[in-house]
């Protein structure tokens, strides 16, 4: 990310790297068979997960780069932080563990992890 970033902006990235981290060190410790495992065959397996949360928040950050570039270049700044809208306060609830099965859908093309290869045809 440019260094000119905004703060809000590099503050999230900044989290958002701290949790890489720590997704690293927890993909680690797990054998290939344990990271590519899938309980169900249409269900993600562990590294899928990570894969579509890493790919998830990049694409959100860099969505948020814009309006915040635009935001300074017009001289407005932010005096408390933001707060998502009625939509987003939604997505955010029902995306929180344990996420109910009734909210449970196909995430976006956009974000969707790649697949794990296939190990247990050895």
């Amino acid at each position: 990310m440019a260094s000119d970033a905004a703060p809000e902006i590099q503050a999230i990235e900044d989290a958002l790297n701290t949790l890489e981290q720590e997704a690293r060190s927890v993909a680690a410790e797990l054998t290939e068979d344990q990271g590519t495992w899938r309980e169900r065959p249409d269900s993600w397996s562990i590294a899928e997960c990570l894969d579509h949360l890493a790919t998830a928040n990049e694409v959100y950050v860099r969505a948020m780069e814009p309006p915040a570039a635009r935001a300074r270049e017009h001289g407005s700044r932010r005096r408390r932080p933001a707060l998502p809208g009625f939509i987003g306060g939604w997505f955010v609830r029902t995306m929180e563990p344990p996420v109910k099965p009734a909210y449970k859908g196909k995430a976006p093309k956009l974000i969707r992890p790649r697949p794990s290869p296939d190990t247990s045809a050895d």
